[in-house]
């Protein structure tokens, strides 16, 4: 919310002035979108003390209005996935897990990247990583928990392994990505090695389909595991998109040294590489400099793709970065009714590191990039940018297109959903306090 004008007091004058103030300011300034909603949390923000450290990585909302956030919960000795559940008001809802919250430790370390609702019986995935070996690769892992109303944060033993399915992937975050299609096969996209027992540190776009059950699709990829290599040394999948007759979208980027690239690739219903899309099925693609990276992806509705990250500009003294959108036809090849020439970038605060994790699609097309800010000896704060359809800056929310929230000591946006009921615009990362990372939800209004 925007602050009310003060008066200018003086002993003489106060009693007027406080009549005055009664009667002309009875109410805040009018709220504008990009305000964060005040009937939310503390001031429009839940920032949560789970743990002794925790941060969200993914948001979600129910049918029922009720918010899902999965990320991080480090309890003093272990790492473990971590999923809370918050009513509309942003308060924890006591009839998830405990107390609002549902921990879910593997022994070293595990982490939770993103979640997803099933259509059919409102079951919750929740996918992420955890660590294999000492060299602190990750694995796939995907848990589902029942949210059927009697027992929701339990886990689902119907599922892989009393709720839980790990796969080998020997990659640097595990899954990413997590969607369910309409025959309720369940895919996840991450990173990770073609040959699991290499010593190579290369990395590759891995694709997993999972049966209803968790166990693997044989009939997609080799065994229910599709590897496609980007041509360079890492090569990252940071979301899945699924298009019309089954098709697999993976998004992300490529990159080795200081040299990256937005990249996507498309499978058909088997796992395959479709070679009807970009060059023999993958498309990567410089934008602006040599460093451009998706981190996310949509589709639109006609079956184009936006894909949102950065670019890095670097300098001789402070290098600096780039929110970058860029528009792609259903087939691969930028679109030039987006930006100029298929592309959007924008600096909102010079020599800085304008950071985008995640973008989300309204019901009226305008695009919500969500991330931090940070400067050379600043610490990081929440960085909203808002697009409208065509790739130019919304100047009707925020600051021009652009919203810099302050909450705490440092503030991160990792995740950004809509909010199907008002269109409300929900982010989730973390907020430090007294030195201790909290679990942060937002709400902006839209």
């Amino acid at each position: 919310m925007r602050f009310r004008r003060d008066f200018t007091r003086s002993p003489g004058t106060f009693v007027a002035a406080a009549a005055l103030a009664a009667a002309l300011l009875p109410t805040p300034l009018r709220a504008a979108p990009g305000d964060l909603d005040p009937t939310f949390g503390t001031g429009g923000a839940a920032t949560l003390a789970i743990g002794v450290h925790s941060y969200a990585n993914a948001v979600t909302v129910q049918s029922d209005g009720k918010i899902l956030a999965a990320g991080y919960i480090f309890d003093g000795s272990s790492g473990d996935m971590g999923i809370i559940r918050l009513d509309s008001t942003g308060a924890l809802d006591p009839t998830f897990g405990s107390g609002g919250v549902v921990t879910l430790p593997a022994g070293m370390q595990a982490i939770a990247q993103a979640i997803a609702i099933q259509p059919a019986d409102n079951k919750i995935l929740v996918a992420g990583g955890v660590v294999a070996d000492p060299d602190l690769d990750y694995d796939f892992r995907i848990v589902r928990l029942l949210n059927d109303g009697l027992s929701d944060g339990q886990l689902d033993t119907t599922f892989g392994t009393g709720g839980v399915v790990v796969t080998p992937a020997a990659g640097t975050v595990g899954a990413m990505s997590v969607l369910v299609q309409p025959d309720g096969k369940i895919l996840a996209g991450g990173d990770g090695k073609r040959h699991l027992l290499s010593r190579s540190r290369n990395r590759d776009f891995v694709v997993q389909r999972y049966l209803a059950d968790g166990s693997p699709d044989t009939g997609f990829g080799e065994g229910g595991r599709t590897v496609i290599s980007m041509g360079r040394r890492y090569d990252l999948v940071r979301s899945l998109l699924l298009q019309p007759a089954g098709a697999v979208l993976a998004a992300g980027y490529s990159f080795a040294g200081r040299s990256g690239r937005f990249a996507l690739a498309r499978l058909g219903a088997d796992g395959t590489l479709d070679p009807t899309f970009g060059r023999n099925g993958r498309e990567e693609t410089r934008l602006i400099t040599r460093d451009d990276f998706a981190e996310d992806a949509a589709l639109l509705p006609d079956g184009r793709i936006v894909a949102g990250g950065g670019t890095v500009h670097v300098a001789p003294t402070v290098s600096s970065s780039s929110v970058t959108l860029a528009q792609f036809t259903a087939s691969g090849t930028l679109d030039p009714s987006f930006g100029t020439g298929g592309i959007s970038s924008v600096t909102p605060f010079a020599n800085s590191s304008n950071l985008v994790v995640r973008i989300a699609l309204q019901t009226d097309g305008k695009i919500v990039a969500a991330g931090d800010i940070s400067g050379l000896n600043d610490p990081p704060d929440v960085l909203l940018v808002r697009f409208l359809p065509d790739g130019s800056l919304d100047s009707s929310f925020g600051t021009g297109g652009v919203v810099r929230t302050l909450l705490t000591s440092q503030d991160q946006a990792f995740a950004v959903a809509i909010q199907p009921s008002d269109g409300g615009i929900l982010v989730a990362g973390g907020s430090v306090v007294s030195g201790h990372s909290r679990m942060l939800v937002a709400r902006y209004l839209p």
